[in-house]
């Protein structure tokens, strides 16, 4: 291994442990509680070391959510890789499901994941599954904007449920099953 690939691997596992350490931080004190000096007082380096790899706290909270948002997204396509005979209404239901559970299952990264604007790929993901169903006629005519106001609708919901700490009761996985069955009885043809 050349000194540069091994510098850039020592530098990602640096960051690794920086985003772990803020992770912890988030979890146990909420992002109000997140500082470049206790990441750095928990991983055992000074604050500068934390500067070198990243410019601000900002950074560090938008890796994070976008770590979030990958995990979402990348459930939301396994769920409709696994279902890929299943009709369309079927795989968005897993997908919604999939997705209000990752973002509820912790609430502080929830907010953070939510607040990030890290979307993009999943706005694509449910643009293309929107569209087969479209083209299977399983899914009523669709506005352009369909899968933008579908996220919002999920975001909205799981944050509400993350304020209202709804996401804690037992029958919380009764209200996701009746909320996504809601939202996709909606776009039944």
């Amino acid at each position: 291994m050349s000194q540069r690939a091994r510098g850039d691997k020592e530098k990602e596992a640096m960051r690794a442990t920086i985003l772990e350490a803020a992770t912890k931080i988030i979890i146990d004190e909420g992002i109000e509680g997140l500082s470049m000096r206790k990441i750095a007082g928990l991983i055992e380096y000074t604050p500068t070391t934390i500067y070198n790899h990243y410019k601000n706290k900002q950074q560090i909270v938008a890796d994070i959510a976008g770590e979030i948002y990958n995990k979402a997204h990348a459930g939301m396509k396994t769920a409709f890789q696994a279902n890929a005979s299943a009709p369309v209404d079927r795989k968005l239901e897993l997908g919604f499901k999939l997705f209000i559970i990752a973002i509820t299952s912790n609430p502080e990264m929830g907010k953070m994941a939510m607040g990030s604007g890290c979307s993009e790929d999943i706005i694509n993901l449910l643009q293309e599954i929107l569209q087969q169903g479209k083209k299977e006629g399983s899914l009523r005519r669709l506005d352009d904007n369909m899968a933008w106001m579908l996220l919002a609708a999920l975001t909205g919901f799981a944050m509400e449920a993350i304020k209202s700490q709804t996401h804690q009761n037992s029958s919380w996985r009764g209200m996701v099953n009746s909320y996504v069955e809601m939202l996709v009885s909606g776009l039944r043809a």
